[in-house]
């Protein structure tokens, strides 16, 4: 797999285009089943209503994303209001990410091969039509511009394809800022008496232009101060044991992107088959956080070692590991889509040791251990690639048995039945909007009193509660405080309304607010994307 002196072995590319053909058909045909949630609509939404460049930048504020994908999305709208055009958008950008692995990396073949057609690269980067796959796209981008036996960089173009890997999403942001301390850690340290005036003039103006860009990205990240939070860092600040359990809780999370494989189940997607196990076993969830923790960090100590005689890895990994640490630590993010970034950094470190020859330290048996697990990377990271395969296949599998999400089937039926004609109102707001962008109509969302095709995520909600679309986090008392409001938006608009909701209503609230169930829909992979639609009939009628 490589030449002494840690070089990969040049290989022929006459693979990769019949490779990378096969993986757009696969891709193509996985993407067009798919049926995309909100995440992926609100983008899309907002693009779409924006009618200037300035307008959707005020749009985005409270989404803590940076602006290029709906940017781009924003030109899209202006070329065609087809709905399907994101995910030909986002499956180029995905095949672009695949194209370009194959091309550079430095791993084996059938390596090379494989690692495009895992769990990331193929589901959860490439169907779900999202931001990060820019972030993933521009990461391989970097990754691919070190070069075997290159002494001299391109700063100028890695700077800029840095600043672009900014504009993916705050984790690829972390990334590039690891990108950019590693290659200063280069310059500055490893090769400082190889350059000229002119390299450091380079070297200058590169790093201006990505603190320029990385500023516009914070710019971005930034949301107004009104908008809802948890307020969960007054928490770490005042209380040690709870800081404590929230950075086991993120380093325990990485297990879920090192064995991504889902339970199966038709709510297959963000469960974890590892730890469904380890809860089947230990009932607690003390036992179940340090299982995790320590399949987290024996992960982590291999790769560690596998690079830790060449230098600019272990400096990129311990970075990039720790800045995604600690970024989950104060903005917590418990979703796969978020975490997987610490399997791209093991990625990129493992493809940046292979173009550094080994140090060799002073200590025999330090040199010793580092050789012993130099020579299981290969077997490592085949071992890696495999757990990806299998969990692609899982997910793919279930994707093609189970619709996504029950937002387009729920649109559908509202059209055929012109139910559309009646004013609507829906609860809970982020959740039901993906119904709102499917129907080209805004709902009323009695939570915000705001009528639109997207939610707002400021602290102006009458039930301020940041995981408010989750299962069972209505409690009766929202519900009815909900109701409350639906009714006061009937009687405004003086005709009965069609009530969209997400969650269960109990009997007696049904009865008291004259509410006629008309269809439920229970289909969706996303369970937080099940719908119960409702007449509240004008004048009300009411039973005790």
């Amino acid at each position: 797999m490589q030449r002494s002196g840690n070089q990969p072995i040049k290989q022929p590319d006459s693979f990769i285009y019949p490779v990378i053909a096969i993986y757009f058909a696969v891709s193509l045909i996985n993407i067009l089943k798919h049926v995309m949630w909100r995440d992926e609509l609100d983008s899309w939404a907002k693009a779409k209503t924006s009618a200037s460049f300035t307008q959707l930048y005020y749009n985005c504020l409270y989404d803590g994303h940076p602006r290029l994908w709906v940017t781009i999305l924003h030109v899209l709208t202006m070329i065609t209001d087809n709905i399907v055009s994101i995910k030909m958008v986002h499956l180029i950008i995905a095949t672009a990410a695949a194209f370009i692995f194959l091309k550079y990396s430095p791993f084996s073949k059938w390596q090379r091969i494989l690692f495009i057609f895992g769990y990331f690269t193929s589901f959860e980067y490439a169907v779900i039509s999202q931001s990060y796959s820019i972030g993933i796209v521009m990461i391989f981008v970097v990754s691919g511009m070190i070069r075997p036996k290159q002494e001299r960089r391109n700063y100028i173009l890695i700077a800029a394809a840095l600043t672009l890997m900014c504009q993916g999403t705050a984790y690829s942001c972390v990334i590039a800022i690891a990108f950019a301390l590693t290659f200063g850690f280069e310059f500055l340290v490893l090769t400082k008496d190889k350059r000229t005036k002119s390299d450091w003039l380079i070297f200058i103006i590169s790093a201006v232009i990505f603190i320029f860009g990385l500023a516009l990205t914070i710019v971005q990240l930034i949301p107004p101060s009104d908008i809802l939070t948890t307020l969960e860092y007054k928490r770490i600040f005042a209380n040690i044991f709870y800081a404590i359990a929230r950075i086991l809780t993120v380093i325990g999370n990485f297990t879920d992107a090192f064995l991504p494989i889902p339970v199966i189940s038709r709510h297959f997607w963000l469960t974890n088959a590892v730890t469904h196990i380890i809860e089947h076993v230990s009932n607690s969830s003390f036992i179940v956080l340090h299982i995790r923790v320590a399949i987290s960090l024996c992960f982590m100590f291999a790769v560690f070692f596998m690079i830790l005689r060449t230098p600019v890895a272990v400096f990129f990994f311990i970075i990039g590991s720790i800045g995604l640490v600690f970024f989950n630590f104060f903005i917590y993010a418990p979703y796969i889509r978020q975490f997987g970034h610490i399997f791209i950094v093991v990625i990129c470190s493992l493809w940046l040791s292979y173009f550094y020859k080994p140090y060799v330290f002073k200590s025999d048996i330090l040199n010793i251990v580092c050789a012993f697990f130099e020579n299981k990377k290969g077997m490592f990271l085949s071992f890696l690639i495999a757990i990806q395969l299998i969990a692609a296949l899982a997910a793919i599998t279930l994707h093609a048995k189970y619709q996504f999400s029950s937002s387009n089937e729920t649109a559908e039926y509202i059209k055929t039945k012109h139910l559309d004609d009646l004013p609507i109102a829906a609860d809970v707001d982020c959740a039901t909007a993906a119904i709102s962008v499917y129907l080209g109509k805004g709902f009323y969302y009695p939570n915000s009193g705001r009528s639109s095709i997207y939610a707002v995520d400021n602290n102006k909600l009458l039930i301020q509660d940041l995981m408010r679309e989750l299962p069972g986090s209505r409690y009766d008392a929202d519900k009815a405080l909900i109701l409350k409001e639906a009714r006061k938006y009937m009687l405004l608009k003086q005709t009965s309304i069609l009530l969209v909701l997400n969650y269960d209503l109990p009997d007696y609230m049904i009865k008291q607010n004259g509410l006629t169930h008309i269809k439920s829909f229970m289909n969706s992979v996303v369970e937080t994307e099940q719908y119960r639609l409702f007449i509240m009939k004008y004048p009300i009628e009411t039973s005790s």
